[in-house]
C-alpha cells in the first residue's frame, strides 16, 4: 500500500499498527487481509493507523503484489 501524498508522513511505514480500514475495525492481521480482498487493485481505502501513541488517517492504493 502506498499513501496517496507524496510525503513520508503520508506513508505507513513499519512498526505501525492497522486498526481500521475504511472505518471498519481490525484486530488481526488475518481480518486485514479477509477485508483487503474485498477491494479491487487500483481502489482507494482509508486506513486508520496507530504510530507513536496517536491514530492517523490516510488514504491509500491498492496494489498488486507480484
Amino acid at each position: 500500500m502506498r499513501g496517496t501524498r507524496r510525503d513520508d508522513s503520508g506513508r505507513i511505514q513499519v512498526g505501525d499498527v492497522i486498526t481500521a480500514i475504511d472505518g471498519e475495525k481490525i484486530e488481526s492481521v488475518n481480518q486485514l487481509l479477509d477485508r483487503l480482498e474485498k477491494f479491487k487493485v487500483g481502489s482507494t481505502v482509508e486506513v486508520t493507523y496507530h504510530r507513536d501513541g496517536k491514530d492517523n488517517k490516510v488514504n491509500v492504493r491498492l496494489e498488486a503484489i507480484d
